[in-house]
């Protein structure tokens, strides 16, 4: 960037200085040897592009300071250095060189190991730990197919064979006992029930007032539940995660990390073509493979760095 930047400056000062006397400029109280020197605009030019190209104004007015020892010329040189540097700042990249990291997926300001890792990709650290079952599947049943294949996390999908979503055995069994309590709430319910219907008949409106205030607190989702006719299986409903935890296969280290920090999931599924009639499932993305992964970048960024094989 910076031996183009240095041409495209003088060739731009050096072409502004055979327009100073077409527009009648040098008539002006510039001073003849001012605009009579061509190298002189070329050197302006040089700082005005560089600074504006690398985003490095100071140096760039070191640089030419240094090269010169002049300081009259170097004031010119701060001055275009400062207008050229201003202009580009109010653009989304703030310079040409940023613009060129950027569009490698490089963003400086977010550290080096931020922007080294936004580089690689969680394709490489899939893991095919998982089994597959319909959606419709009984709670037990995916139980028990989990025991079978020795696998924690289940990629559930539809009669069409298409991602639904995913669910793990902790949540599958954390599921399981949340509705054995709840059961247990309804039987005790069902008996007070039974009593207020007993002292309702021997006349005790007391007893009667006093358990039905004791069913009012039994919790709405509880109740709710309780109303569900000829339900025998727990449902995959209330514990299965939806597509929306999901991510594609090129999705970058930092971005697959934030997603599981955010929701605290320790696994996502890693599925292509999520918004399209034909998702492929990639496979599943563990906390402890990705942390693997970010762990292996950075060493790998380290023993490049001070040459350690």
């Amino acid at each position: 960037v910076f031996g183009p930047a240095v041409f495209l400056g003088a060739l731009l000062g050096a072409g502004c200085w055979t327009l100073v006397p077409m527009m009648g400029l040098d008539s002006l109280a510039f001073g003849p040897e001012l605009t009579s020197q061509q190298g002189l605009y070329a050197l302006v030019g040089t700082a005005a592009v560089a600074s504006a190209m690398l985003g490095a104004p100071i140096s760039t007015v070191l640089i030419v300071f240094e090269m010169t020892g002049d300081y009259d010329i170097t004031v010119a040189v701060m001055f275009a250095a400062a207008v050229s540097t201003t202009v580009m700042q109010s653009g989304p990249w703030g310079s040409f060189f940023r613009w060129q990291l950027a569009s490698r997926s490089v963003n400086i300001t977010t550290g080096r190991d931020i922007s080294l890792l936004m580089t690689h990709q969680v394709k490489d650290s899939t893991s095919d730990r998982y089994a597959v079952a319909d959606v419709s599947i009984e709670l037990l049943a995916l139980q028990a197919q989990l025991g079978r294949e020795r696998k924690r996390i289940a990629i559930l999908l539809d009669g069409e064979g298409r991602f639904v979503g995913s669910v793990s055995l902790a949540a599958l069994l954390n599921y399981w006992h949340a509705r054995e309590e709840l059961k247990a709430v309804h039987q005790a319910t069902d008996a007070v029930e039974s009593d207020d219907t007993v002292s309702a008949a021997n006349g005790d409106d007391g007893a009667l007032g006093a358990n039905v205030q004791t069913h009012s607190d039994v919790p709405d989702s509880a109740q709710a539940e309780k109303s569900e006719p000829g339900e025998t299986v727990h449902p995959l409903v209330g514990c299965m995660a939806g597509p929306e935890v999901a991510i594609g296969s090129a999705t970058n280290i930092v971005n697959a990390l934030n997603l599981m920090a955010d929701r605290e999931l320790d696994y996502v599924p890693v599925v292509d073509g999520l918004n399209t009639d034909t998702p492929v499932v990639r496979g599943v993305l563990l906390k402890s493979d990705l942390l693997t992964a970010h762990y292996d970048v950075v060493k790998k960024a380290r023993q490049d760095e001070f040459g350690i094989t």
